[in-house]
């Protein structure tokens, strides 16, 4: 009705459905606002997910080192070995260059059943980690995480996002690392192959040395104090910065051209200025110590240090430096050591080589800061370790010395004489060691020490030199010192009988001379003071005294030496050989042979045979005369019996033992692998030394090839070995027989075919080129 001022019933339902319509439109606008928004998230919660080989590299270091990722790897072969025709074989880079950087931790994941690889390995490495794979691994490591993670169907092929990757990552971790050997460091960022191309690819330097990295993301990190997991040598994730404000500690700087070049964390950086060094604080020196302070990779300041001390390094420990006429000094925290002359870099603490004065240590507030090797390391003395009477032990109860010259002794607020042939003793705990070091000379010119408390072969040893006693929380130390030609007359008769003809004598001098200075190089002994110690462990000295003919050879050779370059060849020398000789691979080191170490048959004709295949090796060792120098020695072949209940006792949890099997030889037949069956399963022994360790028995007869039989052999006399049951005793038990050939590790010359050769006429620099082919034979 019209004038009422109220609408229509027919406008009022229309303008109602309208408003309706509105508002289911509205909320579907919403919904499909909602629905958008969540496959945006959801795109981008995938982009953010984590791929197999990135989560690959973290789950196997969570569960292991670097070092049996890498060893499982060359022992089983690469999951990714097929390699397309085009995958960089002809881009000119090796091999290693062109191995993928997962490769191992994805080969080990999948071996161990952790992971399960897809039919292409390249394609299944690259997708992204699921639910499926997390379901895997977890299962492995821990029930409790499995049912967390358990998942079926289509829902295994779900991406874990970064977010879930993360919160998954932390609970494998602390199942599968229950030691808890990946731990959340901070350490400092020197430099990436970016700042000096001596790195690796996925390497980089730190507070901590050099680490790996493969994956990661570390671009940033440089100039940067950073937090990340870290396991051994390994960043395995979850970096993050936490100041762009540093300091290189105790950097050496040194002026190269119109540039600074800072020596620090293993690297090389390279810098236009310094700020707080100017080129007249060398002083006429190569370089200086300094930390200097960077803000965001900038240099900011450089602090000098400039206090110095010299004198011998008497010894070299964790934390701290002995230094003749000094003392002992604490090393600082970053306390580094660096080669000034020639190719200048930064060396390790076991760089600081004992006995020599090398060049200055620099100190602040009493603390070395660094070590400035400055002139060439190897001199002409030697400081020898004296062992207990049965080379168990280098620490002694107490000493007992004499001399018929009679003795002087010195130290620390310390002078006394002891008359000719009297004894001075002193014992663990004595006031005169408390004080450090005490050294002890012949007060008469010519003659020598006798150890008076020491028994060896020959009676009671004597020594030229001085003899130093040093005590230790572990006991007491007794170190000669000499004049390396005088050490090497008494290791020549005690490695080598005189009845050798003397140019098997001369090959055994430069060997053990060549030897001994590897042996000063790799200071292994730093900390107690030595160099060697007089066992078999380094060489034999002293066993047995000089000799007129061993002293000839000696001398007639003096200064003579292998060499691998500038450096002293590596060289190593054994007792016997079984027809061959192996190379370093035997000892697990095969990445580190040198040319001149190499698996060789040890006579006139090569018979031109591989014989790291069984089927070569085992008639050849099965043959009493192989046709080599050294077959007419009784090790030469040897033999020996043990029974299946004596190997039970050594090798457990397998059962009732079936068979020995040697599955991997080293070059010239030394066994480096083997895999013993039994009845409830299979165990593997790796190793040369494992190998002859856990096989051997000093209550068993061996029979030499010349007849009758030795006992009293703590380890197999070789590992040149072919294993197999032979026989029954009465109540069934299985005998199993050993064949095996020649004495000692096999590696390097072999005395016995050295002393063969020389007396076929061969001289000592044709034995020595023989058995170390390629090394120069030459005067120090």
């Amino acid at each position: 009705m019209r004038g009422t001022g109220k609408p229509d019933r027919n406008v009022r339902n229309h303008a109602a459905g309208r408003k309706r319509i509105l508002f289911f439109a509205g909320l579907m606008f919403l919904a499909f606002a909602v629905l958008v928004s969540l496959f945006v998230f959801q795109k981008k919660e995938k982009s953010g997910n984590i791929s197999r080989k990135e989560a690959g590299r973290r789950l196997a270091l969570a569960l292991t080192d670097q070092e049996q990722i890498d060893t499982y790897l060359e022992e089983h072969g690469s999951l990714f070995q097929e390699k397309s025709a085009d995958n960089g074989e002809n881009s000119g880079e090796s091999a290693d260059q062109r191995a993928e950087w997962y490769e191992g931790y994805l080969t080990y994941l999948a071996g161990s059943g952790y992971l399960e690889a897809g039919e292409d390995a390249r394609v299944w490495a690259d997708g992204a980690f699921t639910r499926g794979d997390a379901m895997k691994a977890a299962e492995k490591v821990s029930a409790g995480l499995a049912e967390e993670y358990h998942v079926y169907g289509k829902w295994a092929e779900e991406t874990l996002s970064a977010e879930e990757w993360g919160n998954y990552y932390e609970k494998f971790l602390l199942a599968a690392d229950p030691e808890r050997n990946v731990k959340k460091t901070a350490f400092t960022v020197f430099g990436s192959r970016k700042e000096d191309v001596s790195l690796g690819q996925w390497e980089i330097a730190t507070s901590l040395g050099i680490l790996r990295c493969e994956g990661e993301s570390v671009s940033d990190w440089t100039d940067r104090d950073v937090s990340a997991l870290v396991r051994g040598n390994a960043v395995i994730g979850g970096g993050e910065i936490l100041s762009d404000r540093i300091v290189y500690p105790n950097a050496w700087v040194a002026r190269a051209e119109k540039d600074w070049k800072v020596f620090v964390g293993g690297i090389v950086r390279t810098f236009k200025k310094l700020p707080g060094i100017e080129v007249e604080d060398l002083g006429g020196q190569n370089g200086v110590i300094a930390d200097i302070s960077l803000e965001k990779g900038k240099p900011e300041d450089a602090v000098l240090k400039k206090e110095t001390v010299e004198g011998r390094i008497l010894s070299v420990g964790d934390s701290e430096i002995e230094i003749e006429g000094v003392g002992t000094i604490p090393m600082a925290e970053n306390f580094h050591v660096y080669k000034t002359y020639g190719e200048m870099r930064e060396e390790k603490t076991g760089d600081m080589l004992i006995g020599y004065d090398l060049g200055p240590v620099i100190v602040e507030k009493g603390e070395a800061c660094a070590a400035l090797i400055a002139t060439d390391r190897i001199g002409d003395s030697i400081r020898v370790l004296i062992m207990t009477d049965d080379f168990s032990t280098i620490f002694h109860d107490m000493a007992v010395l004499r001399s018929e010259g009679g003795l002087t002794v010195t130290g620390e607020g310390i002078s006394k004489s002891v008359p000719a042939g009297e004894r001075f003793t002193v014992r663990l705990g004595d006031e005169l060691l408390r004080r450090g070091r005490i050294s002890v000379r012949p007060a008469e010119n010519g003659k020598e020490i006798e150890l008076t408390s020491i028994n060896r072969l020959q009676g009671k040893p004597t020594c030229r030199g001085t003899i130093e006693l040093f005590s230790t929380s572990q006991g007491l130390l007794i170190i000669n010192e000499l004049k390396l030609e005088d050490y090497l007359k008494r290791v020549v008769p005690s490695e080598m009988p005189e009845s050798f003809p003397l140019e098997a004598l001369k090959a055994q001098a430069v060997t053990a001379r060549t030897f001994a200075c590897r042996q000063i190089l790799n200071n292994v002994y730093s900390r107690y003071g030595a160099h060697v110690d007089d066992s078999v462990n380094c060489q034999v000295y002293n066993n047995i005294g000089e000799t007129g003919k061993s002293n000839r050879a000696v001398e007639e050779t003096a200064g003579i030496m292998l060499y691998d370059g500038d450096e002293p060849a590596q060289v190593y020398y054994f007792s016997t050989s079984c027809g061959y000789t192996t190379d370093m691979s035997a000892w697990g080191t095969e990445e580190q042979n040198p040319d001149c170490i190499a698996g060789r048959f040890v006579g006139a004709a090569d018979p031109g045979k591989d014989m790291t295949k069984d089927e070569n090796f085992t008639p050849f060792i099965m043959k009493k005369d192989g046709g080599s120098y050294d077959s007419s020695y009784p090790m030469y072949r040897w033999t020996a019996e043990f029974t299946g209940q004596w190997a039970r006792k050594r090798i457990t949890g397998i059962g009732t033992i079936y068979g020995f099997f040697v599955e991997k030889r080293a070059a010239g037949g030394s066994a480096l692998k083997i895999r013993v069956v039994g009845s409830k399963g299979e165990k593997v022994i790796r190793g040369m030394m494992n190998i002859r360790r856990l096989l051997g028995d000093p209550a068993r007869n061996y029979y030499p090839n010349g007849g009758g039989k030795i006992s009293g052999i703590d380890i197999l006399p070789s590992a040149f070995i072919h294993i197999d049951e032979t026989s029954r005793t009465a109540d069934g038990d299985r005998v199993f027989t050993v064949w095996g050939g020649g004495m000692g590790h096999g590696i390097g010359m072999s005395q016995n075919a050295a002393g063969a050769m020389a007396e076929k006429g061969k001289s000592f620099g044709e034995i020595l080129q023989f058995f170390y082919n390629g090394a120069e034979v030459r005067k120090r």
